[in-house]
């Protein structure tokens, strides 16, 4: 996964064909509630990253491990990027690098929890309609940035009608764009140790330090 996950990886959602007295403020608020009560988490996710200009499409696989705010391990096919809550390492299995730098949490950089819950408070929803997702009813949640200033000015989120918790997470960037998470499996209130959240540089691994710049 690349580092749209962190620029990625928790935002969401409206009312489609719900009841008539529970409007799509009321769904979010459930969402985060939902999401605030779960504790530390594991979430299995797809994502397929789509460039408009050569219609190519790049699939990988990866695991989140999240807790509180800011602490999370994001494993894929090709990269780890972990953050203590203050430090950041993003490690390139290719090319054998390891970049560390502090922590940003500028409006550009979509931390995992915030790819969850920011849509919810930083852009305006609408219902667009709902869908089958893997033999799921969901909602199909569409945000969009009404101040102009997000790298990805469209959002569309599938919510699980029944468990509140999302199945899909489409973004468009400003060139047009499109990153797909696929959440596969989630898993919440899970025991973690504090060593998921540093990472311990191979040996003979090139070392960019960003800390001081």
């Amino acid at each position: 996964m690349k580092k749209a996950f962190i620029i990625f990886i928790v935002f969401f959602f409206v009312y489609s064909i719900c009841s008539a007295d529970e409007t799509p403020e009321q769904i979010v608020k459930k969402v985060e509630a939902n999401f605030n009560k779960s504790g530390a988490m594991s979430i299995d996710f797809e994502e397929i990253y789509q460039w408009k200009l050569t219609g190519e499409e790049h699939t990988t696989n990866g695991n989140l491990i999240m807790q509180g705010q800011n602490k999370f391990r994001v494993s894929t096919d090709d990269q780890i990027i972990v953050s203590n809550g203050s430090t950041l390492w993003t490690f390139s299995k290719p090319s054998n690098r390891v970049v560390i730098d502090k922590l940003k949490k500028n409006d550009n950089t979509l931390l995992p929890r915030k790819i969850f819950l920011e849509y919810t408070e930083d852009y305006r929803v609408f219902s667009d309609g709902s869908e089958s997702l893997s033999g799921t009813e969901c909602w199909i949640l569409k945000f969009t940035d009404e101040k102009g200033d997000k790298l990805f000015p469209k959002v569309r989120v599938w919510i699980d009608k029944h468990t509140f918790m999302p199945g899909k997470i489409e973004q468009r960037d400003l060139s047009g764009n499109i990153t797909i998470f696929l959440i596969k499996k989630i898993k919440t209130g899970i025991a973690v140790s504090k060593n998921e959240f540093y990472f311990k540089i191979p040996d003979g691994a090139e070392l960019i330090d960003l800390r001081s710049m």
